[in-house]
C-alpha cells in the first residue's frame, strides 16, 4: 500500500507513467537521476581579418544587486589590444550586461578603433542588439546610445559564456574597485593575470567544455 502511494506521488510530480513495478523495481527506477548533460566543445572565435572584436561581460551581485562589467580587445591574431574592468552600481544583470557592452564600444571609439566586432554571451542582449528581441524599458537608453555608436553596419555576436571567461573575470574585477568607475589596462602586464591566462588558452586554441542539462526517460 505504502509502495502504491509513494509511486502515485512520484507520477503525479513527475508527471510519467510507471507502470506495475514491484517495489525494487521502483526503486532502481529513481535511483538514476532524471536528467543527463550534453558535452560540447568550444573555443573563442574572434570577428575575423582586419576586425577588432570587443567582448565584453556584465555582473550583478543579487540581480538586483552591485553591477561590475568588463571587456577585451583583441585584433585578428588575437593578440589583446586593450582590456578595462568598470564598477557599474546598482542594477539588474541585463543593464550590467549592455553597460559593459557601452562602455567597451565608448573606449573603442575613443581610441579611433573604427571596425568592431561585438561579442557578449547574453542571448537577450544581442537579441535586442540585432532587433529580434523587444528592448525593456529600462536599458533602452544604453541600447540607443549602444546602436548610435556602433555605426551603420554593426557586427554583434553572441558567444557562448565559456568562450567569454576573460570578460567575465574582468567583470566581477570591476565589483572590486567602486571608487574608480572605469580601469583600463592599456599593455599586457596590467591585465589581471587570472585574465591575461584565459586570454593565452585562447590563443593556444585550447577548447571549453561546454555541458547542456537535458533530461532522461524514467521509463
Amino acid at each position: 500500500m505504502v509502495a502504491q502511494d509513494v509511486k502515485a506521488a512520484f507520477e503525479i510530480r513527475f508527471q510519467k507513467e510507471l507502470g506495475m513495478l514491484t517495489f525494487p523495481q521502483f526503486y532502481e527506477k529513481i535511483s538514476y537521476p532524471s536528467y543527463v548533460y550534453n558535452i560540447s566543445v568550444v573555443r573563442w572565435k574572434g570577428g575575423g581579418q582586419g576586425v577588432l572584436t570587443l567582448n565584453t561581460d556584465g555582473c550583478s551581485k543579487g540581480n538586483p544587486g552591485v553591477c561590475g562589467g568588463g571587456g577585451v580587445v583583441r585584433d585578428s591574431n588575437e593578440h589583446a589590444v586593450f582590456a578595462f574592468s568598470a564598477f557599474l552600481g546598482e542594477g539588474t544583470s541585463l543593464r550590467a550586461e549592455a553597460l559593459a557592452a557601452l562602455v567597451g564600444i565608448r573606449l573603442c571609439r575613443a581610441k579611433g578603433v573604427e571596425r568592431l566586432a561585438i561579442q557578449a554571451d547574453s542571448l537577450l542582449l544581442i537579441g535586442i542588439l540585432q532587433g529580434r528581441l523587444h528592448c525593456p524599458w529600462h536599458i533602452k537608453r544604453e541600447v540607443q546610445q549602444i546602436l548610435s555608436l556602433a555605426g551603420d553596419r554593426p557586427i554583434f555576436m553572441h558567444c557562448y559564456r565559456e568562450s567569454n571567461k576573460v570578460a567575465d573575470i574582468l567583470s566581477n574585477e570591476g565589483v572590486s574597485h567602486p571608487l574608480e568607475e572605469v580601469r583600463i589596462y592599456d599593455s599586457w602586464y596590467t591585465i589581471p593575470m587570472l585574465a591575461r591566462g584565459e586570454i593565452r588558452l585562447n590563443r593556444l586554441g585550447v577548447p571549453s567544455i561546454r555541458r547542456i542539462k537535458g533530461t532522461r526517460d524514467l521509463v
